[in-house]
């Protein structure tokens, strides 16, 4: 099962993001709908860069290999710094992300606004300084920062906390914020805020939801621009619940294989 993600270019008027970042939207494959937790692996994560490549996908431009939940430990360093996990990445996040960039493609970390991660790890919550640093040092490309545990602290704020941690990083990473919830404000609240926000609930895994997600989607056109994008979550590849036929066929089914 794959589960790639692209932020859907309906355009508009907006006041983007200035961070250089987003000129167009970003594509990608994602470690969440495929290896959640428990299969979360660097072998897991540089098989599946292998795969954008030789399936042609990167070339088309689905560049970034964007690693989810469940990559850090739940307890941070002596120093404070965020740690990663070393069952699953024995070799460290700078090796993964030099071998990642020597490919051609880009790296994504997910981190969470609150205090722990939303799954399994440490959240940057009070952190958004030191973890902005650590991820320019680490070659990352790409942020998903989502809303967890954030100690009733309006989401807003905290969102905004880390973007500007990350302007002051020195390296340019794209800055996708998301909320469990569908994000009813993201177009008003969105803009200059990030460069995508999730508009709508999680992974699109059967032929309504990706219908319901495309159209509301749709809802936020006005609000999307270079820079700024609407995030209609993860497609995923390759389902038994979507309809068969050659109407309906599974985006990419023609490179169905198992990742776990």
């Amino acid at each position: 099962m794959k589960s790639l993600f692209l932020a859907l270019p309906l355009l508009g008027l907006t006041t983007a993001l200035n961070n250089g970042q987003g000129k167009v939207p970003p594509m990608g494959w994602n470690t969440w709908l495929a290896l959640g937790c428990d299969s979360l692996s660097q072998n897991a994560v540089l098989q599946n860069a292998k795969w954008l490549i030789s399936t042609g996908l990167a070339d088309a431009g689905y560049q970034y290999v964007n690693i989810d939940d469940c990559w850090s430990t739940q307890q941070r360093d002596a120093n404070g710094h965020i740690v990663a996990n070393a069952t699953k990445f024995p070799n460290g996040l700078t090796s993964l992300a030099n071998t990642i960039h020597s490919l051609g493609l880009k790296m994504g970390l997910f981190s969470a606004a609150g205090t722990q991660s939303c799954v399994e790890g440490a959240g940057s919550l009070t952190y958004e300084q030191v973890d902005a640093g650590d991820f320019a040092q680490l070659g990352v490309d790409y942020l998903k920062y989502s809303d967890c545990n954030g100690l009733g602290i309006a989401a807003v704020q905290r969102f905004a906390a880390m973007r500007d941690a990350l302007a002051k990083s020195g390296r340019g990473i794209y800055y996708s914020i998301t909320k469990g919830d569908p994000m009813s404000y993201a177009g008003m609240q969105g803009q200059g805020l990030a460069n995508s926000w999730r508009t709508t609930v999680g992974g699109a895994s059967g032929w309504n939801r990706v219908k319901t997600n495309f159209l509301r989607n749709n809802d936020y056109s006005s609000f999307s621009a270079p820079g700024s994008w609407n995030d209609p979550d993860l497609l995923m590849k390759s389902v038994p619940t979507l309809p068969s036929g050659p109407q309906r066929k599974p985006p990419f089914s023609s490179q169905s294989r198992s990742t776990n």
